[in-house]
């Protein structure tokens, strides 16, 4: 009886614990990251649709005019592809703007806001990436170029490229975009662009989401050591699918707390 007392007194506590700040904080916390997986998905399947491209631009059929079929749908494939992965960025964008805002101190905004200027803003080829996306979106989809380039010794080896002529005739390029836009030869190789890009993103996304970590240390430390203690009695009265969390919420809140300051701004 003593013991199923207990367990209702652990189940009530449980109940205020999953309404809890420090909880609600963690778990406003990683949603901010959960957006990152959809960007990563969007740039791996544009990958895997160039890989794609680079198999089969070696052979016969992928340039018969008889049957170019095969062409046209990788080349729309592409362009599709790209239009998916620039709307990521600017969805991931919007959301670091607010959650910088919301989760960062003053001093780590302004820093993490420099970080965005000198990297982002005041890079006239991250500026072109950017306004890609707004070609699309009020304009055109892209025309993806392709061409072989033969070597006997090397090998030969597929590209895919954009049409600066084409892209020119769009006349809603902002001053920045459109003055290196002109400065371009008349074919654009995307693809070294985008991976440059993706590296760099990638990156900020990690200083962000580890300056928010750290800049709520003592709260997360003090969520920690409440799971440890809701667990140990959950164990106990064989109530673990009642958490609200998994052990391994415990260990990766444990390692980002480690691990982040080496990121944090």
């Amino acid at each position: 009886m003593e013991i199923e007392t207990e367990k209702y007194e652990f189940l009530d506590k449980l109940i205020e614990f999953a309404q809890s700040e420090g909880l609600m904080l963690y778990k406003s916390i990683r949603r901010s990251r959960l957006i990152l997986y959809t960007y990563n998905y969007n740039f791996i399947g544009l990958k895997e649709k160039h890989r794609y491209f680079n198999l089969h631009v070696n052979s016969g059929k992928f340039w018969d005019n008889q049957a170019p079929h095969l062409r046209w749908n990788m080349q729309k494939g592409l362009s599709t592809r790209l239009f998916n992965y620039l709307n990521s960025i600017s969805a991931v964008v919007d959301l670091s703007r607010i959650n910088s805002n919301k989760y960062l101190s003053s001093t780590q905004n302004d820093k993490y806001k420099e970080h965005i200027k000198l990297n982002y803003e005041d890079v006239p080829k991250f500026k072109f990436i950017r306004e890609l996306r707004n070609y699309i979106a009020h304009y055109s989809l892209l025309d993806i170029g392709v061409e072989l380039s033969m070597n006997y010794q090397a090998g030969n080896e597929g590209n895919i490229y954009l049409s600066k002529s084409k892209l020119l005739e769009w006349d809603g390029w902002k001053k920045q975009a459109f003055l290196y836009l002109t400065e371009q030869n008349e074919k654009i190789y995307i693809i070294p662009y985008l991976l440059e890009y993706h590296k760099q993103f990638v990156t900020t996304q990690d200083i962000l989401y580890c300056s928010m970590i750290s800049r709520n240390e003592l709260a997360l430390i003090e969520l920690v050591d409440q799971m440890e203690e809701f667990y140990g009695k959950a164990s106990k009265f064989r109530l673990l699918n009642s958490l609200p969390y998994r052990k391994t919420t415990i260990r990766y809140i444990q390692y980002l707390l480690r691990t982040c300051h080496k990121l944090s701004i």
